[in-house]
């Protein structure tokens, strides 16, 4: 297993994209604080009209728009709301105005792998789940800290994806490569195997096929073993 650290990713990579965070809730408002307060320069909270979620938003300077527009606006869209909304927020709102060469980013893994969401081609499909609520995600962050975060591959549309996850985790969030089939048995109360350790990131599987972090990222880390009290819960 291979940790890695905040020294491995390159934040002005996202610097200048176009993010849309869907959902305002405890994992919507970690996300899009700890993006714009790591210089994140265009940033919108995606929302339903009529969202309670907005007036909050507005009260820290966030840009609100409609989920259509958002998703057709950005280059990658993060879904944060409840896994039960997403599937229908998805297919009403988001496929088919996604421009191809933009990524979705899922905070749970489970639409995507039990076929809920199948993501249309031509855009990058990827996982960035942090092992934490919210308000740790979010308090961890303004002390300097930060809590584990699995990552995984579904769908690299742009042989860029990898990337991605390098720019996008490290807002506020340690990075632990991870499969997404693993991070729903864990959110599932099923046995899954898992190691991560705080501050880092752990390449222990990935989706279906088999997904490898390139070298770059990984060349002169050391191996480090993972206890059963390292294990990250939620």
């Amino acid at each position: 297993m291979r940790v890695y650290y905040d020294r491995d990713c390159d934040i002005n990579l996202i610097k200048d994209k176009k993010v849309a965070i869907l959902g305002y809730g405890s994992q919507g408002h970690a996300h899009a604080l700890n993006l714009r307060d790591s210089g994140a320069k265009n940033i919108v909270v995606a929302l339903r009209p009529g969202s309670a979620s907005a007036k909050k938003c507005e009260a820290e300077g966030l840009k609100v728009m409609d989920i259509a527009a958002a998703a057709a606006w950005c280059d990658l869209i993060m879904f944060t709301m409840p896994d039960e909304l997403q599937a229908e927020t998805y297919k009403k709102y988001v496929h088919d105005n996604l421009r191809e060469g933009s990524a979705i980013a899922f905070a749970h893994g489970l639409n995507v792998h039990f076929g809920l969401i199948e993501p249309k081609p031509g855009v990058d499909v990827i996982m960035m789940a942090p092992k934490g609520p919210g308000h740790t995600v979010r308090g961890e962050y303004t002390k300097g800290g930060g809590v584990p975060c699995l990552v995984a591959v579904h769908q690299d549309a742009t042989g860029k994806t990898w990337a991605r996850i390098m720019t996008a985790s490290p807002i506020g969030d340690a990075v632990a490569a991870k499969a997404i089939i693993a991070e729903c048995c864990k959110h599932l109360g099923v046995e899954a195997p898992t190691g991560v350790t705080l501050r880092g990131m752990i390449d222990l599987l990935s989706f279906d096929p088999v997904e490898t972090i390139p070298t770059q990222f990984t060349d002169g880390l050391p191996d480090p073993k993972v206890t059963d009290s390292d294990q990250a819960t939620t």
